[in-house]
């Protein structure tokens, strides 16, 4: 069998695997999308700014979700803009900013959890190599 041939059986083999969790990806990202305006990207940052005291750096936003600054920008201007959070100028530096969750960010973040949990365990009767997902739901997400 050619190098060619091999690589081909290979890429194959990984579609084969790949496509489920891609195909779960989408499907999260539009349940989200039209259940609560939001993405996968946009629940990340809710929930990092739900588990912070008070104000949060954007920087450390950026850093915990692993986004690059403009991306999470755009998110931040996106949710503000939906009122799920609220954009300040930080004391000591006139140029950065700082975030804070609000409660109508809460109240999305904890039904989008519930969207996210059900869509992993639907997803579980497809793809039965994802393991099964057993949550209590009043352990979701605090608000």
């Amino acid at each position: 069998m050619s190098t060619h041939d091999q690589a081909f059986h290979a890429l194959r083999k990984w579609r084969e695997f790949a496509r489920p969790v891609e195909d779960l990806n989408a499907s999260i990202e539009a349940e989200l999308n039209t259940r609560h305006s939001l993405c996968i990207s946009g629940y990340e940052i809710l929930y990092f700014l739900a588990a912070q005291r008070g104000k949060t750096p954007l920087t450390e936003v950026c850093k915990h979700i692993d986004r690059s600054q403009p991306r999470v920008s755009r998110l931040i201007s996106q949710l503000e803009e939906r009122g799920m959070v609220d954009r300040y100028r930080a004391d000591s530096d006139g140029r950065a900013y700082q975030l804070a969750i609000t409660r109508k960010g809460r109240r999305t973040l904890h039904a989008s959890a519930a969207t996210i949990l059900d869509i992993l365990r639907t997803s579980h009767q497809d793809w039965p190599h994802f393991p099964p997902i057993h949550v209590n739901q009043d352990q979701v997400v605090s608000t």
